[in-house]
């Protein structure tokens, strides 16, 4: 049964969308928003081409297949798996829905405890359904050319082998943080360190069971503390491995034993800072699906 969701006025204006709908030759825009109505609340929905066309676009002489290829090789939607059967999700579903609070939970396998399938070998920038780009996909140079590449599903819905993007998404939805993608985000912030990570062949699971915990002991001493960074800040810059620098409350005539920790730290975050610009002249950016 379909559900009532929100489209924004910024979604007819949609250029991405436009262009993909005139590349493939297949009726993306309408597709894409007939498909939120075919989404739980959480933005996913069985992958099964024939029983949504019905729902999306029943007098439409298509492929809906290919409508759901086309979407998920640009980055709209993204296809995981498990076994046996495939699902969909649309990363950018909470930046753009507010469902009702009586509407049920998904029953769907979370897309973040699951391998991804690939649709394309090379990805354009992924694209918030309103409008906003959000980035450029990992796997290609942001000029995506419908290349599929081989299809891997998850045997069962496991959180492992997971890759800097799925932990900087898994992260964010663990502590219900804001999924949005760019410089600046929380997203980008978790991103590039589990990358860092990653290229020294570090455990990502553990990496980011750490930073979980981090928050949310930075979280618990929120009244002790003398004030808080913005929490892209606090991952971005490393404050969540240094405990021990936190601004803490000093008690009045004591002397605070940690101001020298703090200010030995942001001489490195500074330091780390400089070295990066001297190296490329940019800051790093990075993206996902």
């Amino acid at each position: 049964m379909g559900r009532i969701r929100t489209i924004k006025p910024e979604f007819f204006k949609h250029s991405g969308l436009f262009d993909a709908e005139r590349e493939s030759g297949l009726p993306l825009r309408l597709g894409f928003a007939g498909l939120w109505t075919c989404c739980d609340r959480e933005g996913r929905f069985k992958w099964r081409p024939r029983e949504l066309k019905l729902d999306v676009l029943p007098y439409d002489d298509c492929d809906f297949s290919s409508v759901l290829d086309a979407l998920a090789e640009r980055g709209f939607v993204v296809k995981y798996g498990a076994a046996p059967e495939i699902f969909g999700h649309i990363p950018s579903w909470k930046s753009n829905q507010i469902c009702n609070p009586r509407e049920s939970q998904s029953k769907l396998p979370n897309p973040f405890d699951c391998r991804e399938i690939d649709a394309s070998a090379t990805r354009g920038e992924r694209v918030d359904h309103a409008g906003v780009k959000e980035g450029k996909g990992m796997e290609g140079n942001g000029e995506g050319n419908g290349t599929r590449g081989p299809l891997t599903i998850c045997p069962e819905p496991a959180r492992r082998g997971i890759d800097p993007s799925m932990m900087a998404r898994g992260l964010c939805e663990r502590l219900n943080l804001s999924r949005q993608m760019g410089p600046g985000s929380v997203y980008m912030a978790v991103y590039d360190r589990a990358q860092i990570e990653d290229e020294r062949g570090g455990d990502l699971e553990k990496l980011c069971d750490r930073m979980v915990e981090a928050y949310q002991a930075w979280m618990g001493e929120a009244q002790s503390l003398e004030y808080q960074w913005g929490v892209a800040k606090f991952f971005g810059d490393g404050w969540w491995d240094k405990p021990e620098a936190w601004p803490r409350k000093s008690t009045p005539g004591a002397p605070d034993k940690r101001e020298s920790a703090r200010v030995a730290f942001r001489e490195q975050v500074k330091k780390r800072r400089t070295e990066g610009e001297e190296s490329d002249g940019t800051t790093r950016i990075a993206s996902a699906l």
